[in-house]
């Protein structure tokens, strides 16, 4: 599955290591994370070892355009702090990483042919191909 995805990602070239890791939902309040190293070509992506077979490669491939989309993280570490007024660079990652999951999950969505669901999440709408993840972390 990991290298069906890379190769239609075009990241056939990169390094990327999947593990199962039982504190990502705790400690990250997340499913699955990816830590990037661009220069290397390198990733590995962490996922909940308790989340449900049937969501696993749906997260590993979110987490792969994560790294597929590494490249306007990089251009906005590079460039947007010369940009921004002190103190407003965490609004500004936090409003970026909004944005690249809107983006990502609509790419995952047209990839896979997945049917979009509306959820409530805190009082805001979130439209996603996941069903809720809640329920196996409780």
């Amino acid at each position: 599955m990991l290298a069906k995805w890379q190769k239609r990602l075009r990241l056939s070239d990169w390094d990327i290591r999947v593990h199962f890791d039982a504190s990502l939902a705790v400690d990250l309040n997340c499913h699955g994370q990816a830590n990037i190293w661009a220069s290397r070509k390198a990733a590995s992506i962490a996922l909940d070892e308790r989340m449900p077979a049937t969501v696993v490669e749906d997260i590993v491939l979110h987490e792969l355009l994560h790294v597929a989309f590494n490249t306007v993280q990089t251009v906005f570490d590079a460039h947007f702090d010369q940009w921004l007024a002190p103190g407003f660079r965490k609004l500004a990652d936090d409003q970026l990483l909004t944005a690249e999951h809107a983006l990502i999950e609509n790419v995952r969505f047209a990839l896979q042919g997945a049917s979009l669901q509306c959820y409530e999440v805190d009082g805001a709408e979130w439209v996603s191909a996941f069903p809720l993840l809640e329920p196996w972390t409780k």
